[in-house]
């Protein structure tokens, strides 16, 4: 078996293994006894996939577009997320004059 990809977790490693397997190509994803024996260090460079010998090119190329796919993605925007927050907040001060002024009568 070849080692094609040191993924960042066992997520990360099941989701590719699981995206080569979509094309039919067996793929194990080994390190799964190794991060629980790492205790409070953080666990890095454990999660492997791993192929079979004749898999390797075809498998590469997957990697490849998966690693491509992975870094275009774009964060959530911060702006988008800020206005939900001054929603909430505008919602929660209603709310709270509301009570007062039902309160005071």
């Amino acid at each position: 078996m070849q080692l094609i990809y040191r993924a960042a977790n066992l997520t990360d490693a099941h989701i590719l293994a699981g995206l080569l397997e979509s094309h039919g190509i067996t793929a194990h994803v080994s390190g799964h006894y190794l991060q629980g024996g790492v205790g409070d260090l953080a666990p890095t460079d454990l999660a492997r996939v791993l192929v079979e010998d004749e898999d390797t090119e075809a498998a590469m190329e997957h990697v490849i577009a998966y690693q491509a796919e992975t870094t275009t993605l774009e964060p959530p925007s911060i702006a988008r997320h800020s206005n939900k927050v001054l929603l909430v907040a505008l919602s929660f001060a209603a709310i709270v004059i509301v009570s007062y002024l039902i309160a005071w009568k």
